[in-house]
């Protein structure tokens, strides 16, 4: 029965300790710094802290704090289990016939598309650019972050 109790004792003692430091991982924390979103000729900087932005949001989050910032800024987005999908966006213009579409790039190498279906990276003002393997709802803020979306013509 001793036994019984102590096992139990360190089995609470244990699920106590993993609770604790779940839910202090599971929290969104303040992101801090600057990121960067270009679009066509337009480049924008995004003060995260100003706009309150936490480890909960993403690179998707950045369209709706431009957007807040400016009345000319507009963008349209489907939604599935995969994300968020921009089918339209202020300074690029999509041309049905040659198939266009709205491809992301991304500075940071970790997000890179390895697929046979890579685009060339791309390097704007000395950094470079990686065609992105994940969608712009799956890219986490950090200080630095820089994305850009650009046209890209489709042909089979």
């Amino acid at each position: 029965m001793k036994h019984t109790k102590r096992l139990l004792t360190w089995i609470l003692v244990v699920l106590t300790v993993v609770s604790v430091v779940c839910l202090a991982g599971c929290t969104a924390q303040p992101v801090t710094g600057t990121a960067t979103v270009i679009i066509g000729e337009q480049t924008y900087a995004v003060d995260m802290k100003a706009k309150q932005l936490t480890t909960r949001e993403s690179a998707f989050d950045l369209l709706k704090c431009i957007a807040d910032d400016d009345e000319n800024f507009s963008y349209t987005a489907s939604f599935s289990g995969f994300g968020a999908y921009i089918t339209e966006i202020s300074g690029l213009t999509l041309n049905p016939e040659t198939y266009d579409y709205i491809a992301l790039f991304v500075n940071d190498a970790q997000y890179k598309d390895t697929s046979a279906y890579v685009l060339d990276d791309k390097v704007v003002n000395g950094v470079t650019y990686y065609y992105s393997g994940v969608g712009i709802s799956s890219i986490e803020l950090v200080d630095g972050l820089s994305v850009m979306l650009v046209v890209v013509s489709y042909t089979a």
